[in-house]
């Protein structure tokens, strides 16, 4: 019994600990299967939630991407001219987009570039109303004076400066601040409609008023128009301060090449060298390194102020910084050696860029030929001109052919002229070709008068005139100067004629031409004709128009008249020359107006113009055999005439200039001089020594005192005189 009790108990504690062990095991499957739901049920919830968000977020992606589409197609369109702006606005509203500032500034921008100035003005007003989606920024604003600034520009009208006042104020109104592309638009907009003065204006309301920093651009800006403006010297010296005075502080940055050049270019402008110079140095420290643009600017500008050296120097710098000179550079040289010239250092630059490998392109082959022909080297132009011809890379233009021409009617090869001129032909021919134009037919007719060959300038005129060439005054001068010089009066008279039908104005040229024409054929009237002509169309006559007419005038022995047109070449400040005070004077002489001639003749002492000897001597001898002339007015002629011709060291004829002193010294003979200074009571010592005693003294203290001279040569003079008379 005690074992089947040992038995029970053991199974009954077996039975206990499974009964535990399953209540254990039934709850831990219940709290895995519980876990297990929450965790199911927070993993359902949050897949939800994030369904909806990026349902939601997809929703406004694709309106986002629906605006920038409208946007994009906004600035693709720009230039479309069919683009209505109200339209894209109305069609954005019922897609359910709001349209931005982005979309109303892209198409104003739009409006402009198309040029459609109504719609934008329009567009611009409903930015600024108050019930707008939008209100206008700084970028609408800018588009605003930009597109103004545009659309003036490309149709060529003036703007009203007071619109950039008005945006001003618009802008304060809206509290917009203007930023630095404001201020560079409305900088730019002034000097567009040629007011640098508002322009200035708008520079120092940027810095004293918004405490603005002008940029690069600001500066690049107000040097194009100080360049392209007749802009005074001081505003370039303001400007130029300003700038370095700032590189010195060092609060301007980003500085380039290109605001360097266009700052040399302007000091160039008014011939300041010395401010160039220094731009250059600056911008050497700078580490702005130059390039062959630069240093041909000054080059350049060396050349139009004739200093070779500098410009010389100026190339030989340009290997120390390791720059290699291009073609524009040699013909800045070349052009330069030209302008000076300097012929030889033209042949020791051509040299050097051929040494270099650079091939003359057309510029320099041009420039080549005038400096050769100033030279009168026809054959080293010829050169160049051939191997320009002869070139396929290159194709000669119309102003290299015109060098040609006018290279050889300066150097009298007429044989040439013909060739180039032929040859100029035949290339017009050929598709994009350069085509002869008024100044090649001015040339080749020049040559051909030169030549004699009128019955081919005649042909060559016909052709022009039968080729509906827009004639200027220029040919017509060339063609009359032609048959001025053959004495052909019929056909000058016939062109002129033709001058006359075509309404080509006609200058102060052409008027001489006419003049020297009758002035040869002694048709004195008819010349003086042309001159009443001038008067009457305003065309104001040259001392060449004077003189030809002064001489015609006295050939024909109307001195009177010659004076009077003297008279009016000096009313009408017309200086005269060498040539015209020697036809005067000299016409004067022989027309017995010896006073008038003095006159004029002291005139040109006082012009330091010095006249042919044969003039002073003529005019010198007339005093001394002139009978009619008061003996005390001659007397002063003499007497001053002979002071300045002895101050000046102009003494041709010695004999006669003592002869003309001698009569100013020695007026009163010793018959009328006794008759003067005698006195009864010096009888005594008249009948001892044959003469007055105090006659010397006494005459010579009276000459000095009517001389108004101290001059101790008079004095030398007068007593070697007195002596010879005792």
């Amino acid at each position: 019994g005690e074992e089947v009790n040992a038995y029970v108990e053991r199974i009954s504690s077996i039975m206990n600990d499974l009964v535990i062990y399953f209540f254990f095991l039934a709850a831990f499957l219940l709290f895995r299967w519980l876990f297990k739901f929450l965790y199911e049920l927070m993993v359902r919830e949050a897949s939800f939630a994030s369904k909806r968000s990026n349902s939601n977020q997809k929703t406004g992606g694709k309106r986002n991407f629906a605006l920038q589409h409208y946007n994009q197609y906004i600035r693709d369109n720009a230039h479309n001219p069919s683009m209505d702006p109200f339209d894209v606005l109305e069609n954005m509203k019922k897609s359910g987009l709001t349209p931005d500032i982005t979309s109303y500034n892209s198409l104003l921008d739009a409006c402009f570039s198309s040029g459609k100035m109504r719609e934008a003005e329009a567009l611009f007003t409903e930015m600024k109303d108050t019930s707008s989606l939008v209100s206008p920024d700084a970028v609408s604003f800018n588009i605003y004076l930009k597109g103004i600034h545009k659309y003036n520009s490309q149709n060529g009208t003036e703007a009203n400066l007071d619109v950039v006042q008005e945006i001003l104020v618009q802008m304060h109104n809206y509290q917009v601040t203007p930023n630095e592309i404001t201020f560079n638009t409305i900088i730019d907009f002034c000097i567009s409609q040629g007011s640098m003065e508002n322009a200035w204006r708008a520079f120092n309301t940027m810095q004293k008023q918004f405490n603005m920093e002008p940029d690069v651009f600001t500066y690049s800006t107000l040097i194009k128009g100080i360049k392209n403006l007749d802009s005074s010297p001081q505003n370039l010296n303001l400007l130029f301060d300003h700038i370095m005075g700032r590189i010195g502080s060092g609060s301007l940055s980003q500085l380039d090449e290109i605001m360097f050049n266009s700052l040399i270019d302007a000091c160039l402008k008014f011939q300041d060298i010395p401010r160039a110079e220094r731009a250059l140095i600056v911008m050497k420290n700078l580490d702005v390194k130059p390039s062959a643009m630069t240093y041909g600017i000054l080059i350049k500008a060396y050349g139009q102020q004739k200093m070779l050296a500098k410009a010389l120097n100026c190339f030989h710098a340009m290997s120390l910084d390791r720059i290699q000179p291009n073609e524009i550079t040699f013909g800045c040289l070349l052009e330069a050696c030209v302008k000076c010239e300097q012929l030889q250092m033209l042949d020791q630059v051509y040299k050097w860029m051929k040494d270099q490998g650079i091939k003359a392109n057309v510029i320099i082959c041009t420039t080549l030929i005038k400096g050769f022909t100033r030279s009168k080297q026809f054959k080293k132009a010829l050169e160049v001109y051939q191997s320009l011809v002869t070139d396929e890379s290159s194709e000669p233009n119309i102003i290299a052919f015109n060098a040609m021409l006018n290279c050889c009617v300066q150097c009298s090869e007429f044989k040439w002229l013909k060739e180039v001129f032929v040859c100029l032909k035949s290339k017009a021919l050929l598709p994009n070709a350069p085509q002869p134009d008024v100044i090649t037919y001015s040339t080749y007719i020049k040559g051909l008068c030169k030549a004699g060959d009128m019955k081919e300038v005649y042909d060559v005129y016909l052709e022009v005139k039968n080729n509906g060439m827009l004639l200027d005054e220029v040919l017509f001068n060339s063609i009359l100067n032609g048959f001025a010089k053959a004495r052909d009066i019929d056909n000058a008279i016939r062109i002129y004629e033709e001058m006359q039908g075509m309404g080509i104005s006609r200058s102060n040229v052409t008027f001489s031409i006419l003049i020297k024409l009758y002035a040869n054929s002694r048709m004195v009237e008819k010349a003086l004709g042309i001159y009443e002509e001038m008067k009457k169309e305003d065309v104001k006559a040259g001392v060449v128009v004077y003189t030809c007419l002064i001489q015609t005038c006295i050939k024909n022995k109307m001195i009177d008249k010659a004076l009077q047109l003297f008279h009016e070449m000096k009313g009408n400040h017309i200086s005269g020359d060498q040539v015209l005070y020697n036809t005067i004077v000299n016409g004067c002489v022989f027309a017995g107006k010896l006073s008038s001639a003095c006159d004029i003749l002291l005139e040109t002492f006082e012009l330091n113009i010095v006249l042919h000897e044969d003039i002073y001597n003529n005019v010198l001898k007339n005093l001394l055999t002139n009978k009619k002339m008061h003996k005390n007015i001659k007397q002063s002629y003499a007497s001053q005439i002979t002071n300045f011709l002895s101050n000046m060291n102009i003494i041709t004829n010695t004999d006669l200039f003592a002869k003309v002193q001698n009569m100013t010294y020695f007026t009163p003979s010793p018959q009328n001089y006794r008759k003067q200074y005698y006195k009864p009571k010096r009888k005594e010592e008249e009948q001892s020594y044959g003469y007055p005693r105090n006659y010397y003294q006494t005459d010579y203290y009276s000459y000095s005192q009517y001389s108004g001279s101290n001059n101790y040569y008079y004095h030398q003079q007068r007593i070697k005189d007195a002596c010879q008379f005792i």
